[in-house]
């Protein structure tokens, strides 16, 4: 990474944190589930998301945890992360870049 990148990043990370916070929203999730019956299922289940409205800008992330046992033995675990930043480009044009990360351990 050279030194404009490096100013770039910081000045991004500066804009995250400190855009308007009415065009910020965001939801955190949390679940738990239990089944019995011929095979007993723990389910449970995390995740935090957060948007901020295009306007020159904008943000959409997500992280996210699956975990459940089926009969004491692992029957899911998963991770999701995901980033999407915005940039408008102009009165017709939209650039953007993302990323994903999936990881399932099964």
């Amino acid at each position: 990474m050279n030194a404009a990148e490096a100013v770039d990043s910081v000045a991004l990370a500066q804009a995250l944190a400190s855009g308007d916070p009415e065009r910020w929203s965001g939801e955190a999730r949390a679940g738990v589930r239990h089944d019995g019956g011929n095979s007993d299922r723990q389910d449970y289940t995390l995740g935090l998301k957060a948007e901020r409205a295009l306007a020159t800008w904008g943000f959409d992330g997500e992280l996210a945890y699956a975990y459940s046992e089926v009969d004491g033995a692992v029957g899911r675990d998963e991770v999701l992360a995901t980033a999407q930043i915005d940039r408008e480009a102009g009165e017709r044009w939209t650039l953007y870049a993302n990323t994903e990360y999936r990881r399932d351990a099964l």
